[in-house]
């Protein structure tokens, strides 16, 4: 099968481009062949359609910035057909593939030009952009449904995405997409929660289940005797660094380490008590060789996560997570991790300091970590799902 494979980036930014790029090599490996349509960037993989790529539009300029223009044009579809209608004439696929494509690939014009042109679609839901114009459901940090129903006006209401302008462009951008997800021939998302949240706010699509493949490491047998706590993942504050930070502050006998780089970077560094340890952005190899030494992984996110990969590489190896009851988080830990509330200090400090002084716990916790990722969430198991949805798209 030829397979259109279509997301904004192609180089590892997020999650949703972890499971892009897994999820190509798993297709690949079965014998499908990938088209990639993405836009071009410095940062990107190597591709032998980069000439198809759109072109590069800037969101990091001031508003009155010609690159801000073309950016909010891109956002409502310009720039893209074109792009699209050579790609599906010179390479023929057979279906397409979409992840992530709003903003920098201009999703309304994306989806009108593949159904233009008979080309059946899988969505894959990567966040909440259906029901929400900035995909996280948050409004100043805290969460919010005001958009339920598609009352997108919200977001020209409370200056969404960073100020007025941005609100008014994200929600023109809404009104405009609501009605192409009518246009594909599938939707997925990898969490029960989002297709839960999406159908209570209004969107009326049916929403199949697909999970974001992970590989099943050789399992840590022993975490009890790891010397740290851990977390990998974006310094971000969405991601629960103020509230890890604080728990490391009140147990300063256990060392805590932490992998990754993001905004919050600089303010972590000057801000971190003395048992914490910065490693900054690991490669692959270097982080699990670093999580083999860890006796458990925090991931204290605040934000609706729909599927952590930060979970789910941990649980890949064995190794037990305590995380927050918020998003998809819940149900990825469901009968193997510990769950705090988001943004609560004390609960997440308890929740560490039990489970440091606690072998047979954290012998338990990891070996069901590990069983639950063997279950639901292995590459193979995933790409069959994957494929059926592909041919029944198409049939």
């Amino acid at each position: 099968m030829r397979v259109l494979h279509v997301n904004k980036y192609f180089f590892l930014q997020g999650g949703a481009e972890k499971a892009y790029f897994t999820f190509d090599e798993l297709l690949r490996g079965a014998g499908h062949e990938t088209i990639h349509l993405a836009m071009a960037e410095p940062r990107n993989r190597p591709s032998p359609w980069s000439d198809y790529f759109v072109s590069e539009v800037r969101h990091d300029r001031p508003a009155w910035h010609p690159d801000s223009w073309k950016a909010a044009l891109r956002t409502l579809g310009a720039g893209v057909a074109g792009n699209v209608r050579r790609i599906v004439h010179d390479a023929r696929p057979d279906v397409a593939l979409i992840h992530n494509a709003y903003h920098q690939l201009g999703q309304p014009a994306l989806m009108d030009a593949l159904a233009d042109l008979g080309v059946p679609t899988v969505h894959v839901l990567h966040d909440y952009k259906p029901i929400c114009g900035t995909h996280d459901l948050l409004r100043n940090g805290q969460p919010c449904f005001e958009c339920a129903g598609g009352a997108f006006w919200h977001a020209a209401k409370y200056g969404c995405g960073g100020g007025r302008g941005q609100g008014m462009l994200l929600t023109l951008e809404a009104y405009l997409q609501r009605p192409r997800y009518e246009r594909l021939d599938i939707v997925t998302a990898p969490s029960r929660f989002l297709i839960d949240k999406a159908h209570a706010m209004g969107f009326v699509r049916d929403i199949r289940l697909l999970r974001n493949p992970v590989e099943v490491r050789e399992p840590i047998t022993r975490p009890d005797l790891g010397t740290a706590v851990g977390f990998a993942g974006r310094l971000a504050r969405e991601k629960g660094l103020e509230v890890l930070l604080a728990a490391a502050e009140r147990l300063p006998e256990i060392r805590f380490r932490i992998a990754g780089s993001g905004p919050l970077g600089e303010s972590v560094e000057l801000s971190r008590p003395s048992n914490v340890t910065l490693l900054g952005q690991l490669g692959s190899a270097e982080l699990e060789a670093e999580m083999r030494t860890w006796r458990c992984a925090v991931v204290p996110t605040i934000s609706f996560e729909n599927c952590s990969f930060a979970v789910l590489e941990a649980c890949a190896m064995g190794l037990p997570v305590i995380g927050t009851g918020v998003g998809g988080t819940p149900e990825l830990l469901e009968g193997c991790g510990v769950l705090v509330p988001p943004a609560d200090a004390d609960a997440l400090t308890a929740a560490i300091e039990g489970a440091w002084r606690d072998a047979a716990q954290l012998r338990v916790m990891g070996a069901a970590c590990h069983a639950r990722v063997r279950v639901e969430f292995a590459p193979g198991q995933c790409l069959a799902q994957l494929e059926h949805l592909l041919h029944e798209a198409t049939a």
